[in-house]
């Protein structure tokens, strides 16, 4: 898991909690439909909580340790069935991610003034 999800999954669940409710408002918009959701455990979710998940037709795609969290394709009429789960912090979708690239030396260089050995004062 790459920097860039696990702050896409936070910036999700800050707002979650500021929120209340435990799903995030874009999944109904999906009915019918499966979708890609991150969902987020109050604990380390284990053989049980991937069962009570399966029993609602999701399928595992990835376990998300860092952030107690699995990525499930689930249908969307079984999310908020999902969400009654005490366990479940908050489901949120899982959108794909761009990360640009930046470089930081070269950032560097632009930013910071040159310089070199004739330019430092000798003993102070």
């Amino acid at each position: 898991m790459n920097i860039f999800t696990i702050t896409a999954v936070l910036a999700a669940m800050s707002g979650a909690l500021l929120a209340g409710p435990k799903v995030s408002n874009d999944l109904s918009d999906s009915p019918g439909q499966l979708v890609d959701v991150i969902v987020q455990y109050k604990s380390d979710p284990g053989a049980q909580a991937e069962a009570r998940a399966n029993a609602r037709g999701a399928q595992l795609k990835h376990r998300l340790s860092s952030i107690k969290g699995h990525a499930l394709r689930i249908p969307a009429n079984a999310i908020s069935a999902l969400a009654q789960d005490p366990d479940i912090v908050y489901i949120s979708r899982d959108r794909p991610l761009r990360a640009s690239a930046i470089d930081y030396a070269e950032r560097a260089a632009v930013c910071e003034p040159e310089t070199s050995l004739t330019s430092v004062p000798v003993g102070g």
